[in-house]
């Protein structure tokens, strides 16, 4: 029957009639064991089948391979040149096939070729050795599809702005996955067992379609933004961790019977301790209080490291915690005065003694060395949180002279008693 419909031409034309016999070979079952996007769009395609069409989930099949003739009526000189070029080789078309046997019309490679307007005869002789069970393949089941994603590795991308994980201000970094149709991104997927230790709280997770039309490729993109883990940035630099391990897991919002996509994530995060605090050296001074004494002042600039997450140098750092001393004694110390320096990313202090003494006390030449250490609060200037940072150093202040050390003065215009010898 189907050699006499391609028989039946217009009688004004010359046409042609090409028959192919052989064994064709499905093209799903190299699409499948790829491991590439067409992987992940076919799966993908066959759970949202599976969603569709539950009574499928675990009893779907293909037609792996058959036997039999495809039959093509050509009645057009372009028909014929395409044939006669690209039959052995490669004609593109929507539903591609591969035969495994020589056509027996002069070409002996075997080809991949468009079988969407060719009439195909299949030999239903099921008797013997030729079984109908053995042309069909089982699809995945939905336990399949699930261990497929689970070894998929995303290929994860750092945001180009900020690519290192910084104190206050949100983190995002960047997945994609290849072959995940368009409408299976919004909405279809969600994040759970996120690992402690990196964020504040649960991120967000935010899927969207991509398109790359220089290559035809598509697929997902994940966007997972979460706040950093404060004590991941506090304390001393040298404890602070330079990375962290991000791990969670990327699921579809929706099981097939009874399994889930997972995207299992391990990703290596790298941390900036930025902003950095550390003090320079000073200098003493003293300054003239209204009851004629003095108190001692030390000037010292706090040097800042921003470039990673940089400061309002605007707003002037608040500072607690001041504290100067030594083994045996801690001087009352109050902040005098504080000034920034934008183009050298520094910050002036002067420290002042709240105590007072007389000049004559005062021994500049012997000086004590106490230790200094204080909290600076930090404004972001990009996120607007404070970072506080522990600054640590020393000053050297006079040492104070003794009353019962000083010598004796003499008064003005006396002297002392003489004897008579007598």
């Amino acid at each position: 029957m189907a050699f006499k419909k391609a028989l039946e031409t217009d009688e004004r034309r010359e046409s042609n009639v090409v028959a192919l016999s052989g064994a064709f070979l499905s093209p799903l079952k190299p699409i499948l064991d790829a491991g590439n996007a067409q992987t992940t769009e076919a799966l993908m395609q066959l759970w949202k089948f599976y969603i569709d069409n539950p009574a499928y989930v675990n009893n779907a099949y293909y037609l792996r391979e058959f036997e039999g003739v495809m039959i093509k009526h050509v009645s057009q000189a372009q028909d014929n040149f395409k044939i006669d070029a690209e039959l052995g080789i490669n004609l593109n078309g929507l539903l591609p096939a591969r035969l495994k046997t020589s056509f027996g019309i002069g070409k002996t490679t075997s080809s991949v070729f468009s079988g969407t307007d060719w009439q195909t005869i299949v030999f239903a002789d099921f008797e013997g050795a030729y079984a109908k069970e053995k042309l069909f393949a089982p699809l995945p089941s939905p336990a399949a599809i699930s261990a497929y994603f689970a070894q998929l590795k995303p290929i994860c991308e750092k945001s180009r702005d900020y690519p290192l994980m910084t104190e206050g201000l949100e983190y995002k970094h960047f997945l994609t996955v290849a072959g995940i149709p368009d409408f299976m991104t919004s909405g279809f997927w969600e994040i759970e067992q996120v690992a402690n230790g990196v964020y504040d709280g649960r991120p967000s997770l935010i899927a969207e379609p991509y398109r790359n039309d220089a290559d035809g490729s598509f697929g997902c993109r994940f966007t997972v933004s979460g706040k950093p883990l404060s004590s991941n940035f506090s304390g001393p630099l040298t404890e602070r961790p330079g990375k962290l391990l991000a791990s969670y897991v990327i699921r579809s919002r929706v099981p097939v019977g009874g399994e889930y996509i997972r995207l299992i994530i391990n990703e290596e995060i790298q941390t900036s301790a930025h902003p950095i605090a550390s003090l320079a050296s000073g200098e003493f001074d003293l300054t003239k209080k209204e009851d004629r004494k003095f108190a001692f002042q030390w000037t010292c600039d706090i040097e800042v490291e921003d470039s990673e997450n940089p400061i309002d140098f605007n707003a002037l750092p608040y500072i607690d915690n001041l504290v100067v001393r030594r083994s045996d004694k801690t001087l009352n110390v109050r902040l005098a005065k504080i000034q920034p320096d934008p183009n050298r990313r520094h910050f002036h202090l002067t420290l002042e003694t709240v105590d007072t003494y007389p000049l004559d006390q005062i021994d500049d030449h012997n000086m004590t060395t106490y230790n200094l250490s204080m909290d600076v609060h930090l404004l972001s200037q990009r996120a607007g949180t404070h970072s506080i940072r522990p600054v640590r150093g020393t000053l050297a202040f006079p040492t104070i002279k003794s009353v019962e050390a000083m010598p004796a003065i003499t008064p003005t215009g006396s002297a002392p008693a003489q004897s008579d010898g007598g």
